[in-house]
């Protein structure tokens, strides 16, 4: 469903079987049928802007001025580590909770988020089509497929088709003189057969998805995220590399997330406690 944490096998793993493709993780945003637009970073389905939820926190790209420079810590116990810094001038990756926070500083005189334009052609985004001038701020609209719906084929929308219908749906695709063939039969529509995702990361700066690669097939799926098991903090220090907050904590939901990490370890605690005296009582008889 939209919105969903989905765990995918990366579609652009060329050569390899779809179960030993590399599984990603990423963000639900679009379903089959939907038609997705970015404008100015917020995601349009259908027409209506669209939202992740309580427990999903956007990430992307600010510029801020300071009348004097921040203080490392600052930075740290925000655990905000991409800065690029030039005296009072800084640009950094973070969310907008983060940025409220920042904003709070005396020496802040300056923040704003960077958003490339509309008119900006990013090349490397899917499908790098120079007659259409998207980038991962401004992007669409695209139709994402649906099975069993027929499109129209021409040299406008084969881009955005033309690895479902050669790769995913594997079939015989020809661009000739006078029309697009299909296992050699002119044609000028298609119809899916499967149903197809879009797949976005919530740190929207700086994340491989859909933008750059496109559809991802129904049968790339591999599951739904629903529980954090471990959490880790490469850029931290020490014991401050764990983010104990979100250790055992749902996915899912509204609100904060809420930790199951101490009734997990109250719970092994009776275990090894009530092992322990077994122990010690076999012993005392012994």
């Amino acid at each position: 469903q939209r919105n969903d944490i989905v765990v995918f096998n990366y579609p652009m793993d060329e050569g390899v079987p779809v179960d030993k493709k590399t599984n990603y993780i990423k963000r639900c945003v679009g379903t089959p049928g939907d038609t997705l637009s970015i404008v100015d970073t917020q995601i349009m389905i259908n027409g209506e802007a669209s939202s992740i939820g309580d427990r999903g926190e956007l990430q992307f790209t600010y510029y801020i001025e300071t009348t004097n420079p921040f203080h490392p810590r600052v930075f740290q116990n925000l655990q905000v580590y991409d800065v690029v810094n030039q005296g009072n001038r800084y640009q950094l990756r973070t969310t907008a909770s983060n940025i409220e926070k920042i904003k709070a500083f005396s020496n802040v005189k300056f923040v704003q988020p960077i958003v490339l334009p509309d008119s900006t052609f990013e090349e490397n985004c899917f499908p790098s089509d120079p007659r259409r001038a998207w980038n991962k701020d401004n992007y669409g609209p695209i139709y994402i497929p649906q099975a069993g719906v027929t499109v129209p084929l021409d040299s406008m929308s084969l881009p955005l088709y033309r690895r479902i219908i050669n790769t995913y749906e594997e079939n015989s695709l020809e661009e000739r003189a006078d029309g697009i063939y299909i296992n050699g039969e002119k044609t000028s529509t298609y119809t899916f057969k499967y149903n197809y995702y879009w797949m976005m990361g919530d740190n929207r700066h700086n994340s491989l998805d859909s933008r750059y690669w496109g559809f991802v097939p129904e049968n790339h799926i591999v599951g739904k995220a629903v529980f954090v098991w471990f959490s880790w903090d490469s850029q931290a220090k020490g014991l401050d590399k764990i983010r104990w907050n979100r250790l055992m904590t749902v996915i899912h939901g509204d609100g904060e997330p809420h930790s199951f990490l101490p009734y997990v370890l109250a719970i092994l605690a009776f275990f090894i406690g009530r092992k322990q005296y077994r122990k010690y009582k076999a012993k005392q008889a012994a």
